[in-house]
């Protein structure tokens, strides 16, 4: 929560209510997502959720980002490719002692971000509908 974090190397924080509106200077992260679903019906639906959740997951880095300040504020580039690179290794060894007898990823672990309700909601009623598209006929399956 950045309404309550400090940095103790440059003094920065907490971010207040409106501090958007006059803090100078601004960083700006421009980030260009595309994705395509073309299945009649469903496209528009799922290509906004899909943008949703990828906006979600970038807010949850850039907040990251800021958080970490201390870890990486004064690194030189060569310092930062080399934190890089501890990170990727350390996150690959988690990926790979995670891993189950079938060679499958056990999902629950990997997951360190919570769902928002908001958008778990959203997961929920697009597989409901998937659903009763494949029952066909009309008929709709009360799903439990």
């Amino acid at each position: 929560d950045l309404s309550r974090w400090r940095s103790n190397k440059t003094n920065r924080g907490p971010l207040e209510k409106g501090w958007r509106d006059n803090h100078n200077p601004i960083m700006c992260s421009y980030k260009r997502v595309k994705c395509s679903f073309e299945v009649y019906g469903f496209q528009t639906r799922t290509e906004d959720f899909l943008h949703n959740i990828i906006k979600d997951i970038l807010l949850v880095g850039h907040r990251q980002a800021v958080a970490w300040i201390d870890e990486w504020h004064g690194l030189s580039l060569e310092e930062v490719r080399e934190y890089e690179k501890a990170m990727q290794e350390k996150t690959n060894n988690k990926v790979k002692s995670n891993q189950n007898n079938s060679g499958e990823v056990a999902a629950a672990d990997l997951h360190s971000v919570e769902i928002p309700p908001r958008i778990e909601g959203e997961i929920v009623q697009l597989h409901v509908r998937a659903v009763q598209a494949e029952t066909g006929g009309g008929e709709k399956k009360r799903l439990q």
